[in-house]
């Protein structure tokens, strides 16, 4: 895959579900908190091991400290594209931060990662990937 079109797949994702994905809850007037509209979310790329896109992976995300699977939706775009969280889910992640377990498979391949969740700040705008992979690679017994 030419990488110039797949820094512009990439790029149009992000700028899209920015865009579209607005949260339109209108702020606390007891609080000088003012967020931006923006969703925030973190994203993984799910490849086999020869780096080519896997799409349709079933994916899992769980809170490592509530033992709580987070149904998460993916946006529209890369099918290769995955959703480890967003901002609808911040109320549940710690300020200090949460580690997420994010598993991901298909047909003989699996693969998983931690990522380190929080959500910064007095006023917890939005999520923030602290750690965590940008892709996650699915092996199988055959890939060794």
């Amino acid at each position: 895959m030419n990488i110039r079109i797949f820094l512009y797949v990439v790029v149009l994702v992000v700028i899209s579900t920015a865009c579209v994905s607005c949260d339109t809850t209108p702020p606390d007037p007891n609080t000088k908190c003012v967020c931006t509209l923006i969703v925030a979310t973190v994203h993984v790329y799910i490849v086999d091991p020869n780096y080519q896109p896997i799409s349709d992976a079933t994916v899992t995300v769980k809170n490592m400290r509530t033992d709580e699977y987070y149904d998460v939706e993916n946006p529209q775009g890369p099918s290769w594209l995955y959703t480890v969280i967003d901002d609808s889910f911040k109320s549940k992640i710690r300020s200090s931060g949460d580690s997420l377990y994010f598993r991901g498979s298909k047909d003989d391949r699996d693969g998983d990662a931690l990522f380190v969740i929080d959500v910064p700040g007095e006023c917890r705008c939005h999520i923030r990937k602290v750690s965590g992979p940008d892709t996650l690679m699915l092996r199988g017994k055959a890939d060794g």
